[in-house]
């Protein structure tokens, strides 16, 4: 059996494609491997720039606010009610003869 020249002929370009699919093959893996490292080194730089729980220390300072306002509101409203606790008493506490003369009722 020896090879004659048409069937080498048919072989050889074979061959040659079947290197070049080969390698294209082994390149999709390179590839995929490379932008699958790529994407995760970007998702842990995302995560390293991200700052954590970044909540829970702005809910503790916006609530201080809160209770601080809360508290000056409740000392204003308990100051106005003592102002007026204070003016009721020094109405009833007024001499009666003061408020008689201040007034003269006219009849014709």
């Amino acid at each position: 059996m020896s090879a004659k020249p048409i069937d080498l002929q048919a072989t050889i370009p074979k061959t040659q494609q079947l290197s070049r699919i080969r390698q294209i093959e082994n390149n999709m893996h390179r590839n995929n491997m490379h932008n699958q490292v790529a994407s995760e080194n970007n998702h842990i730089k995302k995560k390293l720039n991200r700052v954590n729980n970044s909540e829970k220390t702005g809910y503790k300072k916006i609530d201080k606010e809160r209770q601080n306002n809360k508290d000056k509101k409740q000392e204003q409203g308990s100051k106005k009610k003592i102002k007026k606790q204070n003016c009721e008493e020094k109405d009833n506490n007024k001499n009666p003869k003061i408020i008689l003369g201040r007034s003269i009722d006219i009849k014709i």
